[in-house]
């Protein structure tokens, strides 16, 4: 690789100029309303006066999920220096989350909730109608339960890395559920006729979004 004037390389410089210029796009990125941002290197531009260091803002997980899944051993261009939460003070947060350390905080949902990927996670949309109720992943996937089909209902609060606190609805049917995040947009509608439902546990509702930790709720179950 070519430096683009003959002037020494200066390390230090380049570390000390990429941590302000952090510091500065974090400040921005939070007050545009993105959730994450990611700091990153293009290899072939690693002796240039930045090192080669940019930055990427991202509204949500899936797009981080992108940038991950970019930034691979196989890539001989960009690697993935850091994550940093936007809803967190920068100092809290070092050099920010490894690529290997986002992987694993986001497989631990999936293998508890029994849900599949990256689609698990995100905003996604849900929508109930007179026979059902759908949700669709940020990725488009779209699964439906029929209200005759519902058996049983739970709110699961997940503690997990960086995503902190997460409510889900899982509505259980005949051989299968349909997991919602409660951040999905119509949560709000879903639960309106959740509380339809004979006998639909309020209480219980109420005591799941002041709880602590990962627990399960049971909220109404077919009698």
């Amino acid at each position: 690789m070519e430096r683009e004037d003959d002037s020494p390389f200066d390390l230090f410089a380049v570390i000390q100029g990429n941590r302000e210029r952090l510091e500065k796009q974090f400040v921005s990125a939070a007050a545009g309303g993105s959730r994450w941002l990611i700091e990153c290197r293009d290899l072939s531009d690693a002796f240039d006066s930045d090192g080669g260091v940019y930055f990427v803002e991202c509204v949500d997980e899936a797009a981080v999920d992108a940038v991950v899944a970019r930034c691979t051993a196989d890539n001989p261009y960009d690697r993935l220096l850091g994550i940093f939460d936007l809803r967190r003070p920068l100092a809290e947060q070092g050099a920010g989350m490894s690529r290997a350390a986002w992987i694993a905080a986001r497989s631990q949902m999936p293998a508890e909730l029994g849900l599949s990927g990256v689609e698990s996670f995100g905003v996604g949309h849900v929508t109930c109608d007179a026979t059902g109720v759908a949700y669709t992943s940020p990725g488009g996937v779209a699964v439906r339960m029929e209200w005759a089909e519902l058996q049983a209902v739970e709110i699961v609060i997940t503690d997990a890395g960086p995503f902190a606190k997460d409510v889900f609805w899982v509505l259980h049917g005949d051989g299968y559920s349909l997991t919602v995040p409660q951040s999905a947009d119509g949560s709000g509608a879903l639960l309106a006729r959740l509380q339809e439902l004979p006998g639909f546990d309020n209480q219980t509702v109420i005591a799941a979004m002041s709880s602590v930790g990962s627990q399960r709720f049971l909220c109404w179950s077919r009698a």
